[in-house]
């Protein structure tokens, strides 16, 4: 058995440098965005600059007037703006004095994980099917492979989280709903994201945003890179919450947890485009950025966006999570989670960051997925309670048409436990509204 830290509640030394206005929620087409042609593998632009952007601005003279290339450019935003990132070179409006650090780094207290192996998939990927039927013989039918290390390891949560109440009220179990997870990548050879019947659970539409090309792997080594199976445990608790929905893999961090503000944006922006009905970040910065920018603007397309709160143990929550519960359109479509035990029934996780702007939180301590190399692992975090919340959404907007699934991320807030009774009397307040109840989520949103 081999443990290691991970990361992925990330620090970001940036400011943004425009702030958007409320946008409406309407559905809208957009184009979608290709990676630049000129770019090169794991492009690092010093600095990133968000602008506000005038009818006649085109990319080609915004990248001529700021000498740096467009990551990121919405005319039909409310006001109109565009993200740049910027070389460590002089430029027309000042060099590098201009914009923000693009740099993202690990915090001091990371995710961490312990490593089970690969026993778990002896007997196949049925271990991960079943949707509702699997609740019908308790832990015992999760036992698709190895009856020692099977997905029961998690009943304690799916219980606290009444997954195996609301599970039978989603039919189609997530089905048609594509979720874009922005992490480290995902291993999409793992038996986790394939079928029984050996059809994939990935979309089609994948890209590495690191690499510049359509292969979002994880790319490391377990036990030395600490971002590395990051990706594929959030990915994979996301189907175990929702069997049917599909995963939008695209890697923007790279395997020791960094990343670059301009990937992350990069990457919102291109599941917008390719259709990605939620967006799982579990990852934050402790700085407004130019990723709220691109997160309003993906709920401005009625985009859900599920982000974590980070796990400094402190009140200084991450970004975009500790706007979540702003009353505007990144609020009503966003959501920012922390974590709770399991063990200790919805008592804070230690690690948990909290506060008055957290909307809710999930379980987050020793949740088992799936690890790179067609393995298993326990991880902990609030990056691992973020993906059950996103789930949720999954399972809700598979059932709903597309008119009235405006409300979900309100909705899965205000049907949650309130957990304050059971915490120390100073953090009344300051979990949220509540822990995840997937079964009072759906009867309140479906009706059923």
């Amino acid at each position: 058995m081999t443990t290691r830290t991970g990361t992925l509640t990330l620090t970001l030394a940036l400011a943004a440098a425009s702030a958007l206005a409320g946008c409406n929620s309407t559905l809208t087409a957009v184009p979608a965005l290709a990676p630049s042609a000129a770019s090169s593998a794991d492009e690092h632009f010093e600095r990133v600059l968000t602008v506000t952007i005038s009818p006649t601005d085109t990319r080609a003279s915004l990248e001529a007037r700021y000498t740096g290339e467009v990551v990121a450019f919405h005319p039909d935003a409310e006001p109109p703006f565009a993200i740049l990132g910027l070389a460590a070179r002089a430029n027309s409006v000042g060099a590098m004095a201009v914009g923000d650090s693009n740099t993202m780094t690990a915090p001091e207290n990371p995710s961490t994980a312990t490593l089970l192996g690969t026993a778990a998939w002896a007997g196949g990927t049925a271990a991960w099917a079943g949707g509702t039927a699997a609740w019908a013989g308790g832990t015992a039918a999760w036992a698709g492979a190895d009856t020692s290390i099977t997905l029961g390891q998690n009943y304690g949560a799916w219980s606290q989280i009444r997954l195996d109440k609301g599970q039978p009220l989603a039919n189609k179990l997530g089905g048609g709903v594509a979720v874009a997870v922005i992490d480290t990548g995902i291993d999409t050879s793992h038996p986790a994201f394939v079928e029984p019947n050996g059809s994939s659970r990935l979309t089609t539409n994948r890209y590495d945003f690191v690499d510049n090309d359509n292969d979002p792997n994880e790319v490391g080594v377990w036990g030395t890179d600490v971002g590395y199976g990051h990706g594929t445990g959030v990915a994979a608790i996301v189907l175990q919450v929702a069997p049917k929905a599909k995963i939008m893999a695209l890697r923007a961090l790279r395997p020791d947890g960094s990343g670059d503000v301009t990937n992350v944006v990069k990457a919102i922006d291109w599941a917008v485009a390719k259709g990605a009905q939620v967006i799982n970040l579990s990852l934050g910065t402790v700085q407004n950025s130019a990723i709220d920018n691109e997160v309003a603007y993906a709920t401005s397309k009625g985009v859900y966006v599920v982000s974590s709160s980070g796990n400094t143990s402190n009140q200084m929550i991450t970004t975009p999570a500790k706007q979540a519960r702003v009353t505007t359109t990144v609020g009503n479509l966003s959501v920012g989670v922390g974590s709770v035990s399991t063990i200790t029934l919805d008592r804070k996780s230690n690690f948990s960051t909290y506060g008055h702007a957290l909307e809710m939180t999930s379980p987050g301590e020793g949740i088992y997925t799936a690890a790179p190399g067609a393995a298993m692992a326990t991880w902990s975090g609030t990056s691992f309670a973020t993906p059950m919340v996103t789930g949720a959404l999954a399972l809700a907007l598979g059932e709903l048409p597309r008119g009235q699934q405006g409300r979900l991320a309100m909705n899965v807030a205000t049907q949650a436990d309130n957990v304050d009774a059971v915490n120390d009397s100073t953090l009344a307040g300051k979990l949220g509204l509540g822990r995840l109840n997937v079964e009072k989520f759906l009867r309140y949103t479906l009706g059923r």
